[in-house]
């Protein structure tokens, strides 16, 4: 009796571990519910269980859960799992491209250039952290379509994109060759 009780105790305790971890991935409020319900179903068949031993029967209820047929619902959950965290980290980056998008151009307004807009596309390296690629700067000019000058000699327009090249570079630690400016 007490193997039966021990056995049925250890049951519930993986078995909610297991529904309150699901239930921290999942975000998606409707699929929670259905979690809740499958779990509800399933602790009481783990409780049930003990007792119907105990009364003898020989009817043994976990037939009635085989791996066939859950195989298809698991492969749904883990699938929308996969897509909830693809939008998530679809999400998370677009929110950080426009963050960065924002903060170089103030940076450089602040730094005395005249800039109208700034592009950036992020990647991804092997150690899965966010790295700055293409940058591209547009800048503003003036009245009559003539570049304002900002901090060069008067070098004209190669010389002040270069610069501006040179300082964004080396303010943002990227390579020179993934800047462009217009």
């Amino acid at each position: 009796m007490m193997d039966i009780l021990k056995t049925t105790v250890k049951e519930i305790a993986g078995f909610l571990l297991v529904v309150s971890i699901l239930e921290n991935l999942i975000q998606d409020t409707n699929f929670k519910k259905y979690l809740k319900m499958a779990a509800g179903i399933i602790m009481i068949l783990i409780i049930i269980q003990p007792v119907v031993k105990l009364s003898g029967s020989r009817y043994d209820y976990s037939e009635m859960f085989t791996l066939q047929e859950y195989e298809e619902d698991i492969r749904q959950m883990e699938q929308a799992l996969g897509d909830i965290n693809r939008t998530v980290s679809e999400d998370i980056m677009n929110q950080y491209k426009l963050y960065m998008e924002e903060k170089i151009s103030r940076d450089l307004t602040e730094a005395g250039f005249d800039i109208r807009e700034v592009t950036v596309a992020l990647s991804v390296n092997r150690e899965e952290q966010v790295e700055l690629g293409k940058m591209t700067i547009r800048r503003d000019n003036g009245s009559k379509g003539e570049l304002i000058r900002v901090g060069t000699e008067t070098g004209g327009i190669d010389t002040e994109k270069q610069y501006l090249k040179k300082f964004a570079a080396n303010l943002y630690g990227i390579d020179e060759a993934l800047i462009e400016i217009i």
